[in-house]
């Protein structure tokens, strides 16, 4: 929900628009946004592998899986930091009052996935197969 939405109607489009110095960065912010997509795919066939091994009765650690999630949060954690240090900033000094009504309108929209809206009840499956895995 977050990327799509982000590359139409974010500050990295408008900033395009209003700016020509930033773009390698945002270049690069579109690659990761692709790699993201990536990662979380080879992690969910991860977890869906690791979730039939356990269906057969396995039951072990998969230190691949735990590794996999600390590269995959290390990787979102310079994500942020590079939106938060680098594309926020020159979206403030570049970005003017109708870009960002026009953002804020465009993410309004959002709903909380946990508390209703299109998404609900894929959020809510996806919630309880966690739970029922991590009590497992």
């Amino acid at each position: 929900m977050h990327h799509p939405k982000e590359e139409a109607h974010s500050a990295c489009r408008r900033l395009r628009e209003r700016t020509t110095s930033c773009h390698a960065e945002l270049d690069e912010l579109e690659r990761q946004h692709d790699r993201d997509a990536q990662l979380v795919a080879e992690l969910a066939q991860r977890v869906e592998a690791l979730a039939a091994s356990r269906a057969c009765g396995a039951h072990r650690r998969d230190a691949r899986l735990e590794g996999e999630v600390v590269r995959y949060a290390r990787f979102l954690w310079d994500h942020l930091g590079r939106e938060e240090g680098v594309i926020l900033p020159a979206a403030q000094r570049h970005l003017l009052a109708d870009d960002w009504a026009s953002i804020d309108a465009a993410f309004a929209e959002n709903r909380d996935p946990m508390s209703g809206g299109s998404t609900d009840k894929e959020f809510r499956q996806l919630f309880s197969r966690i739970v029922h895995h991590a009590t497992a």
